[in-house]
């Protein structure tokens, strides 16, 4: 039920002269609404717009001026809302997402809406908000704005993508392992096997599957122990041809005990440490990517 806080927000707003409809309050102990507005009558494309305080915000006790959360989505205009547009539809022209944090805030004592600590209206904000969202519909005032989304949605993203892909290979040369990371279905895939979120243990248990070899005592893989042997053998020759000896290194293999210990050691960083790390970043910038193509332009 909406509650009569949310009455009082929602009547500052002229909304309908400003061509909003479908107006929806939050019945859920928040402040605020979302409505739709249509940018044009060539498609069935609108734009979703939502202007909320979270009911935990509102319980915040010594604080009355609240920080308002404000989106605009532009997509494909349904009955439930608004479907976004795939990405290989999205013209640079087209309204851009946007979102404002903490850029406005509402008064709960006086009922007052501030831009940061300048007193506005209502209609203000909201056709403040609406003009920046469509800022990038304009010809000359929206130029920065393409170039901004071209810059994240087309230079960011590749990039993202092309380090991930070097840590999947880099995966790949030292263990054997191919695992890579699905952000929008928040999937895993190890060895052509899929996991969910909830299926840790499972992948866990798949990355010590394979045949293992004994090395000094250590069981590890067939394959960290040959990249493992491969790297060494390099390092021997570039040490051999450079004719650097490194007092640290020639002192270890003075002592077969030091020996033993370096070799396990230096395997198990590179057959768990490493595997784990790199797992981390090839899903780090798989994210970065997704947050480059979907997330809503700060502004």
């Amino acid at each position: 039920m909406e509650n009569e806080q949310n009455k009082i927000f929602i009547k500052k707003f002229n909304l309908e002269q400003h061509g909003f409809y479908n107006l929806t309050p939050f019945t859920d102990g928040s402040v605020g609404f979302s409505v739709k507005k249509k940018f044009d009558n060539k498609n069935d494309n609108a734009t979703l717009l939502h202007i909320f305080i979270s009911q935990n915000i509102l319980n915040k006790i010594g604080v009355d001026r609240k920080p308002i959360d404000i989106s605009a989505f532009y997509g494909k205009n349904t009955e439930n809302g608004i479907t976004r547009i795939l990405v290989d539809k999205i013209n640079f022209d087209d309204p851009v997402d946007v979102e404002f944090p903490k850029q406005y805030f509402y008064d709960i004592r006086t009922n007052e809406l501030y831009e940061k600590n300048k007193k506005i209206t209502a209609d203000k904000l909201i056709n403040d908000v609406y003009n920046k969202h469509i800022k990038s519909t304009r010809p000359i005032k929206g130029l920065f704005i393409r170039m901004k989304i071209r810059f994240w949605r087309i230079l960011m993203k590749s990039m993202f993508d092309i380090i991930s892909k070097f840590f999947h290979h880099l995966l790949f040369i030292i263990s054997g392992n191919r695992y890579s990371y699905e952000p929008v279905l928040e999937t895993e895939t190890l060895n052509d096997l899929r996991f969910k979120k909830t299926e840790k243990p499972k992948m866990k248990e798949k990355l010590k599957e394979g045949k293992k070899f004994n090395f000094y005592g250590y069981e590890a893989s067939q394959w960290s122990i040959v990249f493992y042997s491969l790297l060494h053998f390099l390092l021997y020759v570039y040490f051999m041809y450079s004719g650097y000896k490194p007092i640290f290194i020639t002192t270890i293999f003075k002592n077969n005990f030091l020996v033993i210990i370096y070799a396990i050691l230096s395997l198990w960083i590179i057959e768990t440490v490493m595997q784990t790390f790199l797992m981390f970043l090839i899903k780090y910038f798989s994210r970065l990517s997704a947050d480059s193509l979907y997330g809503a332009i700060k502004l």
